[in-house]
């Protein structure tokens, strides 16, 4: 090899070490940042149910690891005991009022990813984050709030 190509490479090389060291120091400040939203759930959650604490909290150790990308500290959230017992955390309101929010559950080894699919179409979507990291969308139904935004809209 000419030492143009082993400069090439060298250079090659140096970028992919860099690259590696910069994702390592993201991913520990990611972690940093999940422990302390963590904490800072835990001031808020009822002390004496540990069931609701440990659902919450593997809901949130679920999407760090399936999600890493979103950042909770940037959205509004709150926590919501669902008629079966679960905890969801509802995101931005949840969408519940037509608006944009959604909201996360565990589903057995799965978290079920519920929302508004606007602006793509006037329905509502979940999707399946699993834990191999894949990501199915596993239904959509007409949005039933969708005929009273688009009056509005036009008025």
């Amino acid at each position: 090899m000419d030492d143009d190509n082993q400069n090439k490479l060298d250079k090659l090389e140096a970028t992919i070490r860099k690259q590696d060291a910069e994702h390592e120091a993201k991913q520990a400040d990611h972690e940093a940042r999940l422990a302390e939203l963590q904490a800072d759930r835990l001031d808020g959650l009822d002390d004496g149910d540990g069931d609701r604490d440990g659902d919450r909290l593997e809901l949130l150790d679920r999407l760090a690891a399936r999600l890493p990308e979103l950042d909770l500290d940037q959205h509004e959230i709150e926590w919501k005991t669902l008629p079966d017992g679960g905890e969801a955390l509802v995101v931005e309101g949840g969408g519940f009022d037509g608006g944009s929010g959604w909201f996360v559950a565990n589903a057995g080894d799965d978290i079920h990813v519920i929302g508004s699919m606007q602006p793509m179409a006037a329905a509502i979507g979940c999707v399946v984050l699993r834990p191999d990291g894949s990501r199915q969308l596993a239904d959509v139904r007409p949005d039933p709030l969708a005929e009273g935004r688009k009056g509005d809209e036009d008025g």
